[in-house]
């Protein structure tokens, strides 16, 4: 419709993160370091605002957008130079006795952005898209709650979890994240569309040469 569409897509996308880097006091000194692929399945509305209002919009037209989207990630960190899954290895002591289970690797999120959308015609668009999701899970890069002692992770998770899990020698109960703010990603995407339904009927403006005469008496 001209002032409202549908959007189903699928997205292959990549994040990661690094402590070096924060600016955040105190979180560089937890040395932690993730990266990991998204597999992200959306289903949203788009609203063209100028269209709310004018009977003809302007090729150029920003629009919002809400929706929701499912997803898989899978969080790893480097190891001597190999890229280890960190979900499996329990970092927080997931699979531990007394301990939460580990956590799922699928997830849903709640997307919203905004964009601006130029008509090449009635039927084909491009589109500069700015998508932010607010995700149902705190581990996208494995860190969510607390700290297990290095010695805790060693006996029951092995090595590796230790190495990863606790750079700092923490003690069990220091925290290590915040489990009450929930993960966060954006994306900024270019696009092509073709669009289905009512042709979109825009205004396109045009320089018109007017020729001026002296008043006749």
């Amino acid at each position: 419709d001209p002032v409202f569409s549908l959007r189903l897509h699928f997205m292959q996308l990549a994040v990661s993160g690094d402590d070096r880097f924060s600016t955040r006091p105190g979180i560089d000194k937890r040395k932690l370091q993730f990266e990991s692929q998204i597999q992200e399945l959306g289903f949203y509305g788009q609203f063209q605002l100028l269209s709310l209002f004018l009977e003809r919009a302007p090729r150029l037209s920003p629009y919002l957008e809400f929706g929701v989207s499912a997803f898989h990630f899978n969080p790893k960190a480097n190891y001597f130079g190999s890229a280890v899954s960190l979900q499996a290895l329990g970092t927080e002591g997931q699979g531990m006795p007394n301990y939460d289970p580990k956590y799922s690797l699928y997830s849903y999120a709640l997307n919203f952005g905004f964009g601006l959308r130029y008509f090449i015609s009635s039927s084909y668009s491009l589109s500069l898209d700015m998508l932010a999701r607010q995700t149902g899970t705190d581990y996208l890069d494995d860190a969510s709650k607390n700290y297990v002692s290095y010695q805790e992770l060693l006996e029951n998770n092995g090595p590796i979890a230790a190495a990863l899990g606790n750079k700092i020698n923490a003690a069990t109960g220091t925290q290590r994240a915040n489990p009450a703010d929930k993960d966060w990603y954006q994306s900024l995407t270019i696009g092509f569309s073709y669009h289905f339904g009512k042709k979109y009927h825009y205004f396109n403006p045009s320089l018109q040469k007017h020729q001026i005469r002296c008043p006749h008496f």
